[in-house]
This record gives C-alpha cells, sequence and structure tokens, in this order.
C-alpha cells in the first residue's frame, strides 16, 4: 500500500519536473504552502479535496490499482515520463491498460535532481 509519504515524493518529483516551485503550485491549486509542504513530506492528514486540487494543477489523475497488479504492469508504470508532455503519456498508458477489464496502472515516477525550495 502507499504511504502518504510514498506519495507526497511523488507529487514532488512531478511537481518539479514541471519547474514549478511550491508557492506557485500551492496558488495555482488554492491550497495554502504549508498544506502543500506537509502533502509532499507526507505529515498530517490531507484532505481528498486538496489532493485532489494538486493532481488537477499537475495534470495528474488518481488511479485504483488491485495490489495483485503484475509486474509487467508496474514496469510500463514506471516507464511514464515526469514532464508536462509526461501527463500525457502516463494518460495514454493508463488508458490503454484500461481496456483491459480488471486492469489499471499507477505512475511511477523517476526522482529528479533538482532543489527542493524556492529561490531565495
Amino acid at each position: 500500500m502507499t504511504t502518504l509519504l510514498h506519495l507526497g515524493q511523488r507529487l514532488r518529483d512531478v511537481r518539479l519536473a514541471a519547474g514549478q516551485f511550491k508557492k506557485t503550485l500551492a496558488e495555482s491549486s488554492g491550497i495554502n504552502r504549508n498544506t502543500l509542504h506537509n502533502l509532499e513530506s507526507g505529515t498530517g492528514n490531507v484532505e481528498l479535496n486538496t489532493l485532489l486540487a494538486v493532481c488537477d494543477t499537475l495534470g495528474l489523475d488518481i488511479l485504483l490499482v488491485p495490489r495483485a497488479a503484475s509486474d509487467k504492469q508496474r514496469s510500463l508504470a514506471a516507464s511514464a515520463i515526469a514532464t508536462p508532455a509526461g501527463s500525457f503519456i502516463t494518460r495514454a498508458i493508463a488508458a490503454r491498460a484500461s481496456k483491459v477489464p480488471g486492469r489499471s496502472v499507477v505512475p511511477a515516477l523517476p526522482d529528479p535532481e533538482l532543489p527542493d525550495e524556492d529561490p531565495q
């Protein structure tokens, strides 16, 4: 099962890959920067509406995947690219997988080597 920390790290990865600062994403999502920080760090208990707003701003969909998903599906999801254009690729992979009954994917994104904080 995905933890809040893992989910927050994935959102941070996508934000950084998109070149967005926390302040910009928080404002675009209609949430407080501290709330975004808590979401990305896996602390606190973030409301579902907040998570949905951040995902919408980043161009992400939330997919529920059976734990028994095949390794091939997870491997396919891991190949998704974390860029603004990558959201199209991720959706295309998810759409292809959704055509098979009982199948879905969760995008696993690579860890970028970008700064975490806004410039001073």
